[in-house]
């Protein structure tokens, strides 16, 4: 029995020592994919570049969420669409592309999706929109 806890011990702790790390110091990520880079921006990184760069600011949340308001000049283009990547790749690939959600997970699938189909200038906010509302930062319900 003794073995058997001992072991359990050091699994859950080797689990733990080889588990991702947490960099709260770090305010930009940048993911590698095969075709390319997506980078994550924190709330204050991602309004200073949105408010300095005349890139495509992407709303990838439902219409319901949406309604609940947006970041000024963004374009909605629903995540759950069926035909999500079509519309999605009908955006220019030489612009910045600003890609949010309300959590941050389907804007990290987007920008994915967007890198690994030769898009080279894609930022997603880190978060999604908790952060950005917490910072004090508007929204629109235009």
């Amino acid at each position: 029995m003794m073995k058997k806890l001992t072991l359990f011990f050091l699994l859950i702790g080797g689990m733990y020592a080889c588990g991702p790390k947490s960099n709260s110091d770090q305010s930009n990520a940048t993911t590698e994919t095969p075709a390319g880079k997506v980078t994550s921006l924190s709330a204050s990184d991602f309004k200073d570049k949105t408010d300095q760069n005349k890139g495509i600011i992407l709303d990838v949340r439902t219409p319901q969420e949406v309604s609940q308001g947006k970041i000024e000049g963004a374009e909605a283009l629903d995540f759950y669409r069926s035909d999500f990547l079509d519309k999605a790749l009908e955006l220019p690939k030489d612009e910045e592309i600003y890609i949010y959600c309300s959590a941050g997970v389907r804007s990290a699938q987007a920008a994915e999706m967007l890198v690994q189909n030769g898009y080279t200038k894609v930022y997603q906010l880190e978060g999604g929109l908790g952060p950005w509302v917490n910072q004090g930062y508007p929204l629109s319900k235009d």
